[in-house]
């Protein structure tokens, strides 16, 4: 009967024991997701601020139409990327305000889906407007858009190009 007794005490510690070795190793796991988790948003940052530093001395600066405002060097090129969808009648115009400072020099059409002849429909695209900066100043790189012919949203991004 001891023998018994001893065994489930030896059980029991064991248990005991395993509970706390797998409790040790669950905080260990937790702790080390969570590490891993603050160096990716560490490393997140970084690069964010490294791409930002970048993008100024890049050929091409991609405008973001949530800032507003960005800062260019002579001979950068500078894009503005917006959605249409023709068989929708959803349409994009992108202007320059000073072609002296900001030249409109190109736009290019990036279909979503592969285009088949015959194809109705599935027209939705991605269109690019290249800019290049040609000389110091200011000029506002104006967006419209338009459904359906109407005009929806007006809006502008001021450009300061630098030497």
């Amino acid at each position: 009967m001891w023998a018994s007794c001893q065994s489930r005490h030896v059980q029991m510690k064991k248990g005991a024991f395993e509970n706390l070795i797998l409790g040790t190793i669950y905080v260990l796991i937790l702790e080390t997701k969570n590490m891993k988790r603050l160096q990716l948003i560490a490393t997140f940052v970084v690069l964010l601020a490294a791409g930002s530093v970048m993008a100024q001395s890049q050929d091409t600066v991609a405008l973001n139409p949530f800032t507003r405002m960005d800062t260019v060097q002579v001979g950068q090129i500078i894009s503005y990327t917006g959605n249409v969808h023709g068989s929708v009648g959803e349409q994009l115009e992108v202007t320059s305000s000073d072609e002296n400072i900001v030249e409109f020099i190109d736009s290019k059409i990036k279909y979503k889906k592969k285009q088949v002849p015959g194809m109705t429909g599935g027209d939705a695209a991605w269109k690019t407007f290249l800019f290049e900066a040609k000389e110091p100043g200011s000029a506002n790189i104006e967006v419209q858009e338009y459904f359906r012919g109407e005009l929806t949203d007006v809006f502008s991004i001021q450009i300061v190009v630098i030497e």
